[in-house]
């Protein structure tokens, strides 16, 4: 999508200065994307989007078992009967050298009753040669057809799953950019966000970017004016954040002197990291907002003493 941003109510903010707007409020939903590894690659570089939230090329082995996930399918009607039946696979064993699932048919009645089972194939996928071997079993001439209509669905996800980036993978890219903004989450069970003014161009390569990913994908993004009542929804959510970050930390080495546990220099430097970053987001909503953070300047404090006294308990190892 070329030109500027789009936003959900039509020329919403198109007047609004740019010395006005706090940043923009967005959200995004992900459907089927159809993108590889290369496609992203271009896509991330073209947009200036942070080469560092770019996915590894799917495994064979996690394609298999992405595929298996999505190969389900439940509520079929069962010709010359009243009843349906449900596909499921099901994990059996995980080794380095294989993966073996079964498929199985469950017979339901309208009621709801389950009235019968069947073990109706065998997925077993070689991981050193990247071989799937497919053992079927005959149950009936009503129900196999069923299973090899789920059998051709399946190799389908699995032609998709070994070609194309999962969706789940595609809305963690951009969970992972959002955070190099320094995004906050302003509703969480509705994945809502404020961004920052600062990242407007990543804003608007993150809504280019969902154009990109087919039908029913989208990333919305409102500019939100400064006042005073918009800032104090901002450092609300901040120090909301602040609060879920710093309690996790907290939490986790709190427990990890409890238990006399030591860890890695390596486990600790990501403790200090998450930390720096907190602090780093500290200033620039405190600027942002220009307003005190008093709720998460004294959550910080506490997360700061915690690290302290972690580092005088010996358990880290040299």
């Amino acid at each position: 999508m070329e030109g500027d941003m789009t936003t959900p109510i039509p020329g919403y903010g198109q007047s609004i200065p740019s010395n006005l707007t706090l940043g923009h409020i967005a959200w995004f939903s992900v459907a089927k994307p159809r993108l590889t590894s290369d496609n992203l690659i271009e896509l991330i570089a073209n947009l200036g989007l942070d080469p560092a939230i770019i996915p590894k090329p799917p495994r064979p082995g996690d394609a298999f078992k992405r595929a298996c996930r999505y190969s389900e399918r439940k509520g079929l009607p069962i010709p010359y009967s009243d009843n349906t039946a449900n596909f499921l696979i099901r994990p059996v064993t995980q080794t380095h050298e294989d993966i073996e699932r079964h498929m199985v048919i469950e017979v339901v009645d309208p009621d709801g009753r389950k009235l019968d089972y069947h073990d109706v194939a065998h997925l077993t996928f070689d991981r050193s040669k990247s071989v799937l071997n497919v053992a079927q079993k005959t149950v009936s001439d009503v129900l196999d057809p069923l299973t090899d209509d789920t059998l051709q669905a399946f190799a389908v996800h699995l032609k998709d799953a070994t070609k194309y980036i999962d969706a789940q993978v595609i809305r963690r890219m951009i969970r992972e950019q959002l955070n190099l903004m320094s995004a906050i989450a302003v509703r969480r069970q509705g994945s809502v966000y404020f961004i920052p003014f600062k990242s407007k161009k990543l804003t608007e390569g993150l809504e280019k970017f969902l154009t990109y990913c087919g039908p029913g994908s989208a990333f919305h993004a409102i500019p939100l004016i400064d006042d005073t009542k918009q800032r104090e929804m901002v450092q609300a959510a901040f120090e909301d954040e602040v609060h879920e970050g710093a309690t996790q930390l907290i939490t986790e080495l709190g427990q990890l002197q409890d238990a006399e546990t030591e860890i890695t220099t390596n486990a600790w430097t990501v403790y200090k990291e998450k930390f720096n970053t907190l602090k780093a987001q500290m200033g620039e909503y405190q600027t942002l907002v220009d307003m005190e953070l008093l709720k998460a300047d004294s959550e910080m404090d506490a997360l700061e003493h915690q690290l302290a006294d972690f580092i005088t308990s010996g358990l880290i190892k040299t």
